[in-house]
């Protein structure tokens, strides 16, 4: 992984903490994790009135 890709992939290392994991994670495992950290912020943005667009 070029230093370039490690800086912008820093804004998910709450979905993936070791950086590393990224490379080993097929497109479906990804989206998961990303579905289960994003949705409840959804669903808490929601509640306080706000709207999204369901893509």
């Amino acid at each position: 992984m070029n230093r370039n890709t490690e800086k912008l992939l820093q804004d998910y290392l709450t979905f993936i903490p070791d950086l590393s994991d990224f490379d080993h994670l097929d497109d479906h495992e990804l989206n998961t994790k990303f579905k289960d950290n994003v949705s409840p912020l959804i669903t808490i943005a929601a509640n306080n009135g706000f709207e999204f667009m369901n893509c």
